[in-house]
């Protein structure tokens, strides 16, 4: 039995990228199989659009959908009271992924936004969030501020959208697509499905 190959697309402020993440995680941890994740980011809003509102009516029914999941899965969720542009957090992920820091800086950035409030589209937060993952201060700052991965970051959002992709979370295993998130249990029983569906071929 070879590695479970699961591509997840996401943002980082959205409610059930993060508990598809967390869920994700959660489940890997306990095959016995390597599992690997391509993780493609897919902004909710380019800085060229309107941020979301938070006080939206169908934003707001997603948080408390998604919160009252979380409560059962016991993650946990501090409702964002601000939807902020991501392509900063984005870009700081990238640059953490060339530095060999992807994973903590990633897991961190959900955590940021879901469990600590804290706003991810300002600069001096993802400095801060960097530093303390291993990255320098420093040159974080500089590569958030010319924007070295910006363009990956609209490069991947044209790829994703040019392959069908349309909303997140999007997760691929098997030749299967699970769009959205509703509940662990459909998250699960997909993965279990595509890692049967391994298996066979």
């Amino acid at each position: 039995m070879g590695q479970i190959r699961i591509e997840f697309t996401f943002d980082y402020v959205d409610p059930g990228s993060y508990l598809a993440h967390r869920i994700l995680s959660r489940w890997a941890r306990g095959q016995s199989r390597p599992i690997s994740v391509r993780w493609t980011p897919l902004e909710l809003r380019t800085p060229a659009m309107p941020q979301i509102d938070p006080e939206e009516r169908e934003w707001s029914a997603l948080l408390a959908e998604m919160e009252s999941v979380a409560q059962r899965e016991g993650i946990l969720f501090a409702r964002p009271v601000l939807v902020p542009w991501t392509r900063k957090a984005h870009e700081l992920a990238l640059h953490a992924r060339e530095k060999g820091h992807f994973e903590e800086v990633h897991d961190a950035l959900f955590d940021a936004y879901f469990a600590r409030g804290l706003d991810i589209g300002r600069v001096d937060a993802l400095v801060e969030l960097a530093e303390g993952h291993g990255l320098s201060a420093a040159e974080t700052r500089t590569v958030l501020g010319v924007d070295r991965f910006a363009p990956e970051v609209e490069t991947d959002r044209r790829a994703v959208i040019g392959g069908g992709t349309v909303g997140v979370p999007t997760i691929e295993a098997a030749g299967r697509r699970l769009e959205g998130f509703e509940s662990a249990e459909d998250l699960l029983a997909f993965l279990r499905e595509a890692e049967g569906a391994d298996d066979r071929e």
